[in-house]
């Protein structure tokens, strides 16, 4: 039922001996872990910057989706494609969950690293997605993969302690992003968004995007 620029279509679905597929739009590009992984540094602060207000935008159209919001729940380096023209596409909804207030605290799911601290309780916010993306983007600029260090230690790892080219605009927004507690997080994407558009030559590129890019199917 989503319809965005930056989500692969499903054109249609069937089963075959017992099992369920999926026939979805074929995404020519990488995704961000193998691009890590083929660089074996730190990446552009511009280029991430702008893959992050790309990103900001798709969450920005699940987290206000109508009827009901929708939480991504696994944002991760592995789950952004980046097309050959440097589009985002985010893959994998396979954990996404409809937003409800006052919801039943469920079970804790996401990758270790990336999700928030409520997310181990079961609790699905949109503020959660607004961390991952803050997490992602740490291990983005930092070639510091957070898989493989103690959870919610990410302010023992300053960005520009690691990595002196990212801006102090950049670091403070991501770090901003990784607090603890949720409500001293940006509290919607596109506040997320607006901040990002303040670090160094990324103004012009928020100004390109529309508040939401979405396709007619």
């Amino acid at each position: 039922t989503l319809s965005h620029a930056a989500i692969p279509k499903v054109y249609d679905f069937f089963e075959e001996n017992e099992k369920i597929y999926l026939v979805m739009e074929l995404i020519a590009g990488r995704d961000l872990e193998a691009v890590l992984d083929a660089a074996r540094a730190p990446l552009d602060e511009q280029r991430v910057g702008r893959w992050a207000l790309q990103i900001c935008d798709v969450l920005h159209y699940l987290h206000t989706h109508t009827p009901e919001p929708i939480i991504f729940r696994d944002m991760k380096p592995s789950n952004i494609m980046i097309t050959d023209d440097e589009r985002v596409m985010l893959i994998d909804f396979g954990i996404a969950r409809i937003f409800q207030h006052n919801q039943r605290k469920g079970t804790m799911i996401g990758t270790e690293g990336y999700a928030p601290p409520e997310q181990y309780r079961g609790i699905a916010d949109p503020r959660g997605d607004i961390y991952a993306l803050g997490a992602t983007l740490h291990h983005l600029l930092t070639n510091i993969d957070p898989r493989l260090e103690t959870p919610f230690t990410f302010h023992e790892r300053p960005i520009r302690q690691i990595n002196p080219q990212v801006s102090p605009e950049m670091e403070a927004v991501v770090m901003q992003a990784l607090e603890y507690e949720a409500e001293r997080r940006p509290q919607s994407a596109q506040e997320f968004k607006a901040l990002l558009a303040r670090g160094p030559g990324l103004a012009a590129a928020a100004a390109s995007l529309p508040t939401t890019v979405t396709v007619v199917s």
